[in-house]
């Protein structure tokens, strides 16, 4: 017996089943007005790779579009958004950044790269799944997954990369047009130590509100936990306290918004109490913000109260990025302060502050750099690298262990 199939059933059947549409031959003029706007905008779009090439592979891309469903269009966008290379880890189209007309959908829970693999971080209404590694999608070793995300994941340099990827190993749409999922309806993610998860994926904006309670700000990074001290206050812009029995200020500056000027002096005052040994400034959390908030802080750090070799230290790590790298540079350059953690997600020379460029047929909005920033002239280094590198376990962070802030304390 045959029944009707609504509009929507039909949309349905043709995508969340497998069988994405194909892509429209006006699709063409979306990368052509693309590759326009990127020239208009960008202001060295190809610095990582040559004019001809860029060309060439969109030239490609068009040539192929017949062949395309929805899918591997938009896996097919993504990579040639991707080769724009290092130090544009600010050009996007990622699937949370919002401004698409295509609805998106993401398998419900978050993930992190830790140094011993990639943990399930957060997983509404499946807390089983959570602090485990996972071994694989729909039987794709995970390894091989993130390998095949690689060339659709702008950034900065490797470590943003890590950071980065993060939505798009969750993105239904995504691993469809990748060839890991044979649908965009469903998907099977194994985890160590733990049966197999069937999960159906959700519209983004569903996501976004189901993750937010764990990650308040959205930002790259971990969820807010009771433990540790790194995400503890995830949600908050910026908070001072004391800890290792009030001997150690712990300032955990998590974006570069606001003029902390009272935080500053309080911070000031702290430091020059007899019992405090170290100031430690943790900036791990930080995805950027506006550069011009920060210079009386950075003065502040410069007193002699806190300026001392062994006295101040600063934590850094891959969600470092963007106005983060600028405020840590110059500490760098301006202070004794030791380094500790992983390596920056973003670069001191970068390209930031876009501009949406939409896709008329597609319906994705593409994020294009107008500024090029170098905050150290002639020097080539893709990141700030920490002074002592401490690594971060999934097994440390889900027992309520941080090893970087414990070095810094020690």
């Amino acid at each position: 017996m045959f029944r009707l199939l609504t509009t929507a059933a039909v949309a349905c059947a043709l995508t969340a089943c497998g069988l994405a549409a194909a892509a429209p031959p006006e699709t063409a003029g979306d990368i052509e007005h693309y590759l326009v706007e990127l020239e208009r905008i960008h202001p060295e779009p190809y610095h990582a790779v040559s004019k001809a090439d860029y060309r060439a592979a969109a030239d490609r891309l068009i040539a192929r579009l017949p062949e395309l469903d929805d899918d591997q269009l938009l896996v097919e966008l993504l990579r040639l958004v991707a080769l724009l290379g290092e130090r544009d880890g600010h050009a996007n189209m990622n699937p949370l950044a919002g401004g698409h007309r295509r609805e998106l959908h993401l398998y419900p829970l978050a993930t992190y790269e830790f140094a011993d693999g990639v943990y399930v971080v957060a997983a509404p209404g499946r807390p089983q799944l959570v602090g485990r590694k996972l071994l694989a999608i729909q039987g794709t070793p995970i390894a091989d997954v993130l390998r095949l995300l690689d060339p659709l994941v702008t950034y900065d340099n490797p470590l943003s990369l890590a950071a980065h990827r993060s939505p798009y190993l969750v993105t239904a749409e995504i691993l469809h047009g990748l060839g890991v999922t044979p649908t965009a309806s469903r998907a099977v993610f194994s985890v160590e130590g733990a049966p197999a998860a069937e999960l159906a994926p959700v519209v983004t904006d569903a996501y976004i509100r189901a993750l937010r309670p764990a990650y308040p700000n959205y930002l790259d990074g971990m969820p807010k936990r009771t433990r540790p001290l790194l995400v503890q206050k995830r949600g908050t812009s910026q908070w001072l306290t004391t800890i290792a029995k009030d001997r150690v200020v712990y300032f955990a500056y998590n974006t570069v918004q606001g003029y902390p000027r009272e935080i500053a002096d309080r911070l000031l005052r702290l430091a020059r109490r007899p019992k405090t040994r170290r100031v430690v400034i943790d900036l791990r959390n930080n995805g950027g913000g506006d550069i011009n908030t920060y210079p009386y802080l950075l003065q502040t750090l410069k007193a002699r109260a806190i300026n001392k070799r062994g006295k101040l230290v600063v934590l850094i790590g891959r969600t470092t990025f963007s106005a983060a790298v600028h405020f840590a540079v110059d500490l760098k350059r301006g202070t004794h302060a030791i380094f500790m953690g992983e390596p920056t997600g973003g670069s001191p020379n970068h390209y930031s502050d876009t501009d949406p460029v939409t896709l008329p047929t597609s319906g994705y909005t593409i994020n294009v750099p107008r500024i090029h920033f170098v905050k150290l002239p002639g020097q080539s280094g893709l990141q700030l690298d920490a002074d002592v590198s401490v690594p971060l376990t999934g097994a440390d962070f889900f027992a309520g262990r941080d090893p970087v802030l414990a070095r810094a304390i020690r």
